[in-house]
C-alpha cells in the first residue's frame, strides 16, 4: 500500500513539474528550478515509504505481501477473462490496463 502510494504521488510531483513552478512564481528560472528540484522531492518520497515499510515488524511486512499477491492473482484473475472474451490466447498489457481502474477501486 505504501509503495503504490509512493509511486502515485511520486508520479504524480514527476509529471506535474512544470506546472507546480507558476504555483510560486511567473519567473522562468523559478519554474525551471522547481520542476528539477521536485525530481529530488518525487525520489525522495518514494524511498521514504519503501523504508517505512522495510522497517515494520514481521507481521506487517507478512500481511503486506500476503495483500499485493493477492492483488496480483485477481488482476491476472481478470485480464484473463477479458482476454478470454476477446479471443485472445494470452493477457497483453491492454487486458491489464482495462480491468486496472476497477481493480483499484475494489482494493
Amino acid at each position: 500500500m505504501v509503495a503504490t502510494k509512493g509511486i502515485l504521488v511520486a508520479t504524480v510531483m514527476i509529471l506535474g513539474r512544470n506546472v507546480w513552478g507558476n504555483c510560486y512564481s511567473k519567473d522562468e528560472e523559478v519554474v525551471i528550478y522547481v520542476g528539477k528540484m521536485l525530481n529530488l522531492v518525487a525520489l525522495s518520497h518514494f524511498i521514504d515509504g519503501i523504508q517505512s515499510v522495510l522497517s515494520a515488524n514481521g507481521k506487517a511486512i507478512k500481511l503486506s505481501c500476503e495483500l499485493f499477491r493477492i492483488f496480483i492473482t485477481e488482476a491476472v484473475q481478470r485480464a484473463a477473462t477479458t482476454a478470454e472474451a476477446e479471443g485472445a490466447s494470452r493477457i497483453e498489457a491492454t487486458h491489464l490496463e482495462r480491468i486496472l481502474p476497477q481493480l483499484l477501486l475494489d482494493f
